[in-house]
């Protein structure tokens, strides 16, 4: 199971630079504030989140903001 994030394409690569470092910022306050270890990977122009424990993924989508703007 994982949560995916699409990055944007063009700009020579630099809109997915951008959106990857806001991304990784909003998941890095997520992670602090419910003490919640998650692990990223990318994969093209997709960002990959994990969790060890299951269960975080149901809290994850109870309390990840919407203006969080690249929830998705």
């Amino acid at each position: 199971m994982y949560i995916e994030f699409s990055l944007p394409t063009g700009a020579a690569g630099q809109a997915a630079l951008y959106a990857n470092q806001a991304i990784t910022r909003a998941l890095q306050e997520w992670s602090d504030r419910y003490n919640i270890v998650f692990n990223a990977k990318n994969i093209k122009f997709f960002k990959r989140v994990t969790f060890d424990d299951d269960a975080y993924y149901s809290l994850f989508a109870m309390t990840w903001k919407s203006d969080q703007r690249h929830h998705s």
